[in-house]
């Protein structure tokens, strides 16, 4: 039995959920990228928002083979089997530009973070971006100076400001170092405030959450001089106002660096990321639970993973994704996907590994409820000939019952050399 066969379509099983909602939950796979004349789409989905219809958006990018060095950002809705219902390609021959997170629902529209840049020229732009539900566009603006700036992360509030999160290095003070970048914006995109965070230290903001108490939570890493290999997980809160309540580095004696950060549902701050990591060794998969004022609950590590995001499952625990070293077929230089779900103290109480031939990324994932998971990330596997975006919907259980019956669908897909036209 092929290994992928066992361990990534054992979750996409074809049946109905019974659960609160007025739509039946359908796990699908699907692979999305353009291909641009004879030159194949490579790209990612680097964030998912599922949607209450079943179904849900996704924010990345392809690379864009008109440019030496650029993108196009890529935004697609998917009905609740996966059908497309429209995207949006962002980008020309002139300006690179790249979605890393959405935010919001279908009443609201959706708010999407990422970066612009002109190709060939060393500085970028914090860029955000506000859609209907259909896809239009409300609002669009950039960020930034002459030097390089980041955004890796957005947070939306209840009250429908947003925050756009990052990483800038500015030119203008003579120093490499990288300083965190926050700016908070109106529903309609006007600039509230903003903030920079790091002073002489090297402070790398890579995500963040919104708070109960209408604050928000930044993380990242740390860093006490841009050319230093050392760095320590990075946290700071915030007030609605942008005043620090308090900061705190955490971490070992090697790399450490926080990717992802939420609050629970009593006020809890979790993270997680990669710890003791190195150019010889690629680090353990890390969390810590911390109280609301930042003192250690406790920590989890996890060996051989990346993890790249952290999100709550309602009232059962938090679900993690991101990418493993150690495969199925033992490759340890090759990435496959990876995700495990953690009871509300953090231990693990089961984990998949998602991978093919190629290397598979789980960028991001979310729970819906109690009756299933968005996964998205990126895939060379299928017999593609480039990486592609990935967007898999997950049952609760990952439970293998049907795994003979897609062994026979995966030889099929495999002569085609693709699973875009895959209906489970």
């Amino acid at each position: 039995m092929n290994s992928f066969i066992h361990l990534l379509f054992a979750l996409c099983l074809a049946h109905t959920i019974s659960a609160s909602t007025n739509y039946d939950w359908i796990p699908f796979l699907r692979t999305f990228g353009k291909s641009f004349g004879d030159i194949p789409g490579k790209g990612q989905a680097s964030s998912v928002l599922p949607l209450s219809d079943g179904g849900a958006v996704v924010a990345g990018y392809v690379w864009n083979p008109d440019q030496k060095r650029g993108t196009r950002a890529l935004i697609i809705r998917v009905d609740k089997s996966g059908k497309v219902l429209w995207e949006r390609y962002l980008g020309d021959q002139s300006t690179s530009y790249a979605a890393v997170s959405i935010e919001g629902d279908l009443q609201r529209g959706f708010f999407i973070g990422g970066e612009t840049s002109s190709p060939g020229q060393y500085s970028s732009d914090f860029w955000a971006i506000h859609l209907d539900a259909d896809g239009i566009t409300k609002f669009e603006g950039s960020f930034g100076g002459a030097g390089e700036d980041t955004l890796r992360d957005i947070v939306l509030s209840d009250s429908g400001d947003w925050y756009l999160v990052g990483t800038t290095v500015p030119i203008s003070t003579g120093s490499s170092s990288s300083h965190g970048w926050v700016i908070k914006l109106s529903r309609e995109g006007r600039k509230i405030w903003s903030k920079v965070l790091g002073d002489n230290e090297g402070v790398e903001l890579i995500a963040a959450t919104a708070t109960s108490d209408k604050g928000i939570i930044l993380s990242g890493l740390s860093r006490e001089s841009f050319i230093q290999r050392k760095t320590d997980g990075y946290l700071a809160k915030l007030n609605s106002a942008g005043e620090i309540l308090w900061e705190k580095t955490t971490g070992a004696k090697l790399q450490d660096r926080i990717l992802s950060v939420m609050e629970d549902e009593g006020g809890a701050v979790l993270f997680a990321g990669v710890k003791d990591s190195s150019s010889e060794f690629p680090g353990l998969g890390w969390v810590q639970k911390l109280d609301g004022n930042g003192d250690l609950i406790f920590e989890r590590t996890f060996g051989f993973r990346q993890i790249l995001s952290i999100k709550p499952v309602k009232g059962k625990g938090y679900v993690v994704s991101g990418i493993t070293y150690k495969t199925a077929r033992g490759d340890e230089d090759v990435h496959s996907a990876w995700m495990a779900f953690l009871d509300p103290d953090g231990w693990m109480k089961w984990e998949r590994i998602l991978g093919g031939r190629g290397s598979d990324q789980a960028y991001e994932v979310r729970a819906v409820d109690d009756i299933g998971y968005f996964l998205c990330g990126a895939t060379s596997s299928f017999g593609l000939s480039s990486q592609q975006l990935l967007l898999i919907k997950l049952d609760p259980l990952g439970r293998s019952s049907l795994e003979e019956i897609w062994a026979e669908d995966y030889a099929l897909a495999k002569s085609r050399g693709t699973i875009d036209d895959f209906e489970t």
